[in-house]
C-alpha cells in the first residue's frame, strides 16, 4: 500500500471514530407516565379548539389598531376576561399602550420570575386570495383535525393554551412560588414597538428580571431521517436580530423623451445588485454548528458521519444547509423588501429609494451590518440610513444552564420521549425586546411542524393533537419554577 492509500485509509479511521464519538441525543428524565397521562386526558381538547376558534374570528390584524372604527382588540381584551374568570382574579392585567396586555402573577416569595410571551395580533390576508382559503381566514372553522384561520399558529394558539392553563390552575387554588408574567402585545407582526418594547420598558423600571422568557418558535417535528419515534423538539437558544434600512437615490430627472439612462431607478438598481451579488460571509459554526450535532445525535448514520466530522465535511455540510433554505444559519441575510419610485410614466424620477431588511447572524452585530452595506453599496448620490430602531441578535442560551434544563425538562415530562435539540432561531419575535431583562430568552411552542401550517399565508391551520400537551406543557412549567429562579437570585 503506497503512501496515498495509508493517507485514504487514516482518513476513514478518523471520520469512523469521530462518528462513533458523537454523543447520543441528550434525555431528560420522562417523569410519572400515570400522573401525565391523567392531567393530558383531563383536558377537553373540543372546548379548547372551540375557544382557539373563536380567538381566530377577532381580526385582530395588527394595522387595526389605527382604525378608530376597529374594535377587535379590545373586543379580545374582554373575550378573554369572561372566558377565563379565574385567571383573570388571580392575576393583576394592565392594559399597555391602549392594546397590549401585562398579566401578573404574584409569588409567595422573593425571587425571579418567569414570563411568558405570546402576541394578540396577525398579519392580513393577502388581498385576491381569501377565495383560496378551505375555510375563510376569520371563520374560526374547527375541521378535519385543525382549527382553521388567521393566527390559529400565529399565535392565538400560545395565547389560548396559556390562559387554559392559567385558568385551569387558578381554579384549583394554585399559587405560584415566583412571579409568573405573561406577556401579549399588539403589534409583534410588525415590530413590537409599541407593544412588547413598551412593557418591556415599564418592567424594566420596575426592576423586574427573568429566569427565563419562553416565546413562540420551536416546535415539534419528525427526524431528519422521516422517522417520528421519538419526535424532535427544537426550543431556540438565540435569534436573528432585525435591521432595517433605506436605500435612496438621487438624480437630476426629467423628461422621458430624454433617453437618460442614468436615473435614480438604475443607480438604485445597481446598488441592490451588488448587495445580491455579494453577501456576508457564511459558515457554520457557534449556536448553529451545535444545532446541527444535536440533530445528529440519535440520527441516521449519513447525517452522523457529515456532522461528527465537520473538519472534513464542513463545505458539504454549508451548502446543504443553504440548499434547504437555511441561509441565515450561515450568515447574516440582507434582501430588498420594498421598492419605491416614479410617479409617472413620462417623469423621470429625481429620487428612488428601497428598504433592505437584515436578518443580523448571532456573530455578528448591527454595525457590522451597516458597514458591509455601504463598502458594498459603494456608489455616489446613495444614501444609506437605519429607518427605525434595530435590534441585535439575542445572547445565545447555553444546553446546560438551569434555564434550558427546566423547559427541556418540563418538555419530556410531558411528551415523554422526545429528542430535545437547542436550535437555531429564525426571524425575530417579541422577545429581543426584553434582553435587558434576563440572561435566558428561549423560543419553543407546542406545535406539529410537519402537519399545522400556513403561517402568513393561504389555510393557516393547527393539528389540535397537541393542544392537550401544550396546556400540560405550561401548567407543569408554571407549577415547576421557583427553585432555580430562587437558587439564582440568592447566587
Amino acid at each position: 500500500m503506497g503512501i496515498a492509500g495509508f493517507g485514504l485509509l487514516a482518513v476513514v479511521m478518523v471520520v469512523a471514530l469521530r462518528t462513533w464519538q458523537l454523543p447520543d441525543a441528550v434525555v431528560y428524565p420522562r417523569g410519572d407516565d400515570q400522573a401525565r397521562e391523567t392531567r393530558i386526558q383531563s383536558v377537553a381538547v373540543g372546548r379548547v379548539a372551540d375557544r382557539l376558534a373563536q380567538a381566530v374570528r377577532f381580526r385582530t390584524i395588527s394595522s387595526a389598531v389605527d382604525d378608530p372604527e376597529d374594535r377587535s382588540f379590545l373586543g379580545l381584551h374582554t373575550w378573554l376576561e369572561q372566558t377565563y374568570p379565574d385567571a383573570h382574579r388571580e392575576m393583576s392585567r394592565e392594559v399597555i399602550n391602549g392594546y397590549s396586555l401585562l398579566f401578573r402573577w404574584p409569588g409567595e416569595r422573593d425571587c425571579l420570575a418567569a414570563g411568558f410571551i405570546s402576541h394578540l395580533d396577525v398579519v392580513p390576508v393577502e388581498k385576491g386570495t381569501e377565495d383560496d382559503w378551505t375555510y375563510p381566514p376569520f371563520e374560526g372553522v374547527v375541521a378535519d383535525g385543525f382549527v382553521w384561520g388567521r393566527g390559529a399558529v400565529d399565535t392565538k394558539d400560545n395565547l389560548i393554551m396559556l390562559m387554559e392553563a392559567a385558568e385551569a390552575l387558578a381554579s384549583r387554588g394554585f399559587q405560584p412560588r415566583c412571579d409568573l408574567y405573561f406577556i401579549f402585545g399588539h403589534d409583534e407582526e410588525v415590530g413590537g414597538r409599541n407593544g412588547a418594547r413598551r412593557i418591556a420598558s415599564l418592567l424594566q423600571a420596575r426592576g423586574v428580571r427573568f429566569a427565563w422568557l419562553l416565546d413562540e418558535a420551536g416546535g415539534i417535528a419528525s427526524n431528519l431521517d422521516g422517522s417520528v419515534t421519538p419526535p424532535l423538539a427544537s426550543i431556540s437558544v438565540a435569534s436573528q436580530g432585525y435591521l432595517t434600512m433605506r436605500l435612496t437615490a438621487t438624480a437630476p430627472g426629467g423628461h422621458s423623451a430624454s433617453g437618460i439612462e442614468d436615473t435614480a431607478i438604475t443607480r438604485l438598481s445597481e446598488a441592490l445588485i451588488r448587495l445580491q451579488e455579494n453577501p456576508m460571509p457564511a459558515r457554520l459554526d457557534g449556536v448553529a454548528e451545535r444545532d446541527v450535532l444535536a440533530r445528529a445525535a440519535g440520527g441516521p448514520l449519513a447525517l452522523r458521519v457529515l456532522a461528527g466530522n465537520l473538519w472534513l465535511f464542513r463545505p458539504l455540510a454549508e451548502s446543504q444547509i443553504e440548499q434547504r433554505g437555511g441561509r441565515g444559519m450561515l450568515r447574516t441575510t440582507i434582501s430588498a423588501t420594498v421598492i419605491e419610485g416614479g410617479t409617472q410614466a413620462n417623469i423621470l424620477p429625481q429620487s428612488a429609494s428601497a428598504l433592505v431588511n437584515a436578518r443580523i447572524h448571532p456573530r455578528s452585530d448591527i454595525d457590522e451590518v451597516v458597514g458591509w452595506v455601504r463598502r458594498q453599496v459603494d456608489l455616489e448620490d446613495i444614501e444609506i440610513e437605519i429607518v427605525e430602531p434595530a435590534d441585535p441578535p439575542t445572547r445565545a442560551v447555553d444546553p446546560s444552564s438551569p434555564a434550558f434544563r427546566e423547559v427541556a425538562a418540563t418538555l419530556t415530562e410531558v411528551l415523554g420521549p422526545v429528542r430535545v435539540v437547542p436550535a437555531f432561531g429564525f426571524g425575530a419575535t417579541d422577545a429581543r425586546h426584553f434582553q435587558d431583562l434576563t440572561d435566558a430568552i428561549l423560543n419553543f411552542e407546542m406545535i406539529n411542524t410537519d402537519v399545522s401550517g400556513g403561517q402568513h399565508g393561504t389555510d393557516e391551520r393547527l393539528a389540535t393533537d397537541l393542544l392537550a400537551e401544550g396546556i400540560v406543557f405550561y401548567q407543569r412549567l408554571m407549577e415547576r419554577h421557583g427553585r432555580q429562579a430562587m437558587e439564582q437570585s440568592t447566587g
